[in-house]
């Protein structure tokens, strides 16, 4: 995932192709950062990777069109999206 600041706001693009903006994101977007639905949560969320593998770190709240509105979730579903269980630190 690559991004770009823009009036205060981090422009996303996955490798998926999803495009967005980052929300509250202090960070900032690194290419490898992840975009991450969690039920309950209304915004997909972006996660970096703490260097082992098994745990997360937050990078911040993003919204990305085509799944905002629980679009993701049929197409995890469908298996054309990635399923993945995070530890978040």
């Amino acid at each position: 995932m690559g991004s770009e600041r823009n009036f205060g706001l981090y422009v996303l693009l996955t490798t998926s192709g999803f495009a967005g903006v980052g929300l509250q994101c202090t960070r900032g977007f690194r290419p490898g950062d992840k975009v991450a639905l969690f039920n309950g949560v209304k915004a997909p969320l972006v996660l970096r990777d703490s260097g082992d593998s098994k745990t997360h770190i937050f990078v911040g709240a993003a919204r990305v069109q085509g799944i905002m509105n629980g679009e993701a979730w049929d197409l995890a579903e469908k298996n054309l999206l990635n399923k993945q269980l995070f530890k978040i630190i």
